[in-house]
């Protein structure tokens, strides 16, 4: 599972692949992944409750199913339960509401506008959730592509990359000025099937 790979794509062993950036990632945090290269890698560290399919559909993500809309302003979801953080540990409905809640409450995130319309989430017991908006919105749901994190990080002021244990195929192993390298998270439930994969930083057109 490889998504969203920019063009750029340099020699590397079997199994293995090399990818050049115009660009440093300016965010590992997904709540402040508004440039191209954050989303790059957002969509290989993190898991959401929706993802986007290749014709830009909204589609489960981290979720068994489709939310379904219990009235005009009411969307409850249910939880895969093999969704999990490269530590192990399950992705929890208190996670999820830990991050969305933060995007809700904090307006320092750089995507806290797409979440204006929310009035509350509940957590329902056994993975499953209750988005209660304001008002209704049809497309709500495609807002909810923001990647989940820990309830633990959700609070912290300034997420360390080395540290960050996300739920998508790919987990970072290592960052530094010109390059950062990703492998397999193994408990995710397509684990990346590349070895590596490796971002360079190569700011020069004609080099890259």
């Amino acid at each position: 599972v490889l998504s969203s790979c920019p063009p750029y794509a340099l020699s590397a062993p079997r199994n293995s692949i090399n990818i050049a950036f115009e660009d440093n990632v300016r965010s590992f945090d997904p709540r402040q992944s508004v440039d191209a290269n954050s989303q790059y890698i957002e969509d290989l560290v993190h898991c959401s409750l929706m993802g986007f399919d290749a014709d830009g559909k909204a589609i489960p993500g981290a979720l068994e199913a489709n939310p379904t809309w219990t009235s005009p302003k009411v969307l409850e979801m249910q939880l895969r339960r093999d969704q999990k953080f490269s530590d192990g540990s399950p992705v929890r409905a208190e996670d999820a509401i830990a991050t969305y809640n933060s995007l809700i409450k904090d307006r320092k995130f750089s995507r806290s506008s797409a979440f204006d319309g929310v009035d509350r989430i509940e957590n329902l017991g056994g993975g499953r959730l209750r988005f209660t908006l304001k008002r209704p919105d049809a497309s709500f749901p495609s807002n909810l592509v923001v990647g989940i994190l820990r309830e633990s990080d959700s609070t912290a002021s300034d997420l360390d990359p080395a540290q960050l244990k996300g739920c998508g195929p790919y987990q970072i192993k290592s960052t530094g000025i010109n390059e950062i390298s990703l492998v397999p998270n193994p408990f995710a439930p397509e684990p990346g099937k590349l070895i590596t994969v490796t971002i360079k930083i190569v700011r020069n057109e004609k080099t890259r």
